[in-house]
């Protein structure tokens, strides 16, 4: 067992507690190659250094190089939040290659369920997240996760060396006890380990999620083939609805939610399935409606 400080980026990414429609689970399995707006945003701090990317029908993190400073990116989930008032339960599938020779640097992939955010990209050092980080750092490879608490990873359960390979992690919240678990091998597996205190420490009742990856130091440049993310799923869990008529999450109700919905509705998507039935039909337009001429709280 090792150490590592490896936040991937988390410290300086504020996430927004969005606005939701939709089903109480979804997926994701990014086989259109492009990365739905309705679902996600995108936080790239050094996109020249590291990048994310639908490509290939699977979510790919890529470098050009690294110069000796530091790149993160990630998507983050965006106009949708999960309510961590209840129990959820998600996991995706990972693989990291072993770039092949030895680098003097790190890079590696992080998936990570975060509690709470006030709105803001970078805009502030409040973060209260677990991540899960399959990397490489100069010659030794790791695989683990973290709590970071106000910004600072503040517990750390990291194995070193481990082999870099493909897999699945979840993440199984209880809301009862507020305590998430991570693991390897299933939900709430033999390996799982737990983490308490994440809503309350939040302040908020809204959870995500973000993917992506990173490159730190002096590593060589790495393809999306060698480190990516693929078949997102939320098994159990209630989305967050603090405002179902707000489609674009500013804040605000005007003519742009409407074309929203309209556009997302025509083009059959899950994103306007405003009374959580799983099937679009006249009942959602009715419901989008009510919600609108109701204002938002």
């Amino acid at each position: 067992m090792t150490t590592k400080t490896r936040v991937a980026g988390f410290a300086g990414l504020l996430l927004t507690a969005g606005h939701a429609l939709g089903a109480p689970t979804l997926t994701e399995n990014f086989n259109d190659n492009t990365l739905d707006p309705a679902l996600w945003c995108v936080f790239e701090d050094a996109p020249s250094i590291a990048m994310v990317n639908e490509t290939n029908q699977r979510l790919e993190v890529s470098s050009s190089g690294n110069p000796g400073s530091e790149g993160n990116a990630l998507i983050y989930n965006c106009g949708w939040a999960l309510d961590s008032t209840k129990n959820f339960k998600w996991r995706v599938d990972f693989a990291v290659s072993d770039p092949g020779i030895s680098i003097n640097g790190e890079i590696g992939i992080t998936a990570a369920c975060w509690f709470g955010g006030d709105g803001e990209i970078g805009g502030g050092p409040d973060l209260t997240a677990v991540a899960a980080t399959i990397g490489r750092e100069f010659s030794e490879t790791y695989f683990g996760s973290e709590h970071i608490a106000n910004g600072t990873t503040v517990v750390e359960n990291f194995e070193s060396p481990a082999p870099l390979a493909s897999g699945t992690v979840y993440f199984s919240y209880q809301a009862s006890t507020d305590t998430l678990t991570v693991s390897a091998i299933e939900y709430d597996g033999a390996d799982a380990v737990a983490y308490s205190g994440l809503r309350a420490a939040a302040g908020n009742n809204t959870a995500g999620i973000a993917l992506g990856g990173f490159s730190a130091g002096s590593p060589p440049p790495f393809p999306g083939s060698a480190a990516w993310m693929d078949n997102l799923v939320i098994n159990a869990g209630t989305l967050a609805n603090p405002c179902v008529a707000d489609i674009d999450g500013n804040g605000a109700l005007n003519v742009d939610d409407i074309e929203s919905f309209v556009a997302l509705f025509l083009g059959g998507d899950l994103a306007t399935d405003c009374d959580g039935s799983g099937v679009l039909n006249v009942d959602d337009i009715e419901c989008f409606v009510a919600a609108f001429l109701a204002g938002c709280p």
